[in-house]
């Protein structure tokens, strides 16, 4: 990087993301009023630089995937989709693609550098706190008979991830609307599959622009920080810092989501 504040230095950004607060409304205080002050520290007299050593760069993986920890978990998401399926019978039904884009992250973002302006596109992993998957863009009406399910594994539980959410953006701006937690993920599945001993290592969890008091539901609006209804969005799924490495998750280390879009027939 080339630090300074000339024509040729790089520009930096700081991001700070605060997730699940102890105290509601202590956050809702600072998100008002973050009081933050940032200061740009010259000496007048130049110095020699004596510089921190680089610290050695963690990469994620342990080289044991959620499917060698619990075996059963692959089994486990594609019965609680086939239980998802069945309970709405009458919908047409589709599944979403999704990517990793893990060419976008760090150093692999560095190297594949010149490909990824081509596409007029940019690195959207700005360090390793986490995966990113994203699904297609797709479009939802304003009714209770349109959403997308997510089914998938709660990392929290095999200690591949401290934290998991997903969150909806629109496709223009990529900016967040609308999100849940992995703490909220607790008993999504057992109104599918009810009983079940795995349930508390998957879930299912609806999106809709209409959630009709469905308690396992993120409603969408479409007033600000909304989108309109015939405006597409996406839905992103984040798996943040696996315990043993303090880094993310290996992609090819967990269960990934699957998303389905429902419509009534």
């Amino acid at each position: 990087v080339r630090m300074g504040t000339d024509a040729k230095a790089d520009i930096f950004t700081m991001l700070v993301r605060i997730a699940l607060p102890e105290d509601e409304i202590q956050a809702k205080e600072y998100y008002e009023n973050p009081d933050v002050v940032i200061l740009r520290i010259t000496p007048k007299v130049k110095k020699t630089i004596d510089p921190f050593p680089t610290p050695v760069l963690q990469f994620g993986g342990t080289g044991v995937s959620e499917a060698d920890l619990v075996p059963e978990l692959v089994a486990e998401q594609n019965e609680l989709v086939k239980k998802v399926k069945e309970a709405y019978i009458g919908y047409t039904l589709k599944e979403l693609p999704s990517t990793d884009f893990s060419d976008r992250y760090g150093f692999a973002c560095i190297d594949n550098f010149n490909t990824l302006l081509k596409l007029k596109t940019n690195c959207l992993g700005d360090n390793l706190d986490t995966q990113y998957i994203f699904t297609v863009p797709f479009t939802l009406k304003k009714t209770s008979e349109e959403f997308v399910i997510v089914v998938g594994v709660d990392h929290t539980k095999t200690k591949k991830t401290i934290y998991d959410n997903h969150g909806v953006y629109d496709t223009k701006k990529l900016g967040g609307m609308a999100g849940v937690t992995n703490q909220e993920f607790e008993g999504g599945a057992e109104q599918y599959n009810p009983g079940n001993k795995f349930n508390s290592y998957v879930y299912a969890y609806k999106f809709s622009r209409d959630c009709a008091e469905d308690p396992y539901c993120v409603e969408i609006s479409d007033t600000f920080p909304g989108v309109p209804e015939n405006e597409s969005i996406v839905l992103i799924s984040r798996t943040y810092l696996e315990e043993e490495t303090k880094v993310r998750p290996d992609i090819n280390e967990i269960i990934h989501p699957r998303y389905f879009i429902f419509k009534k027939n």
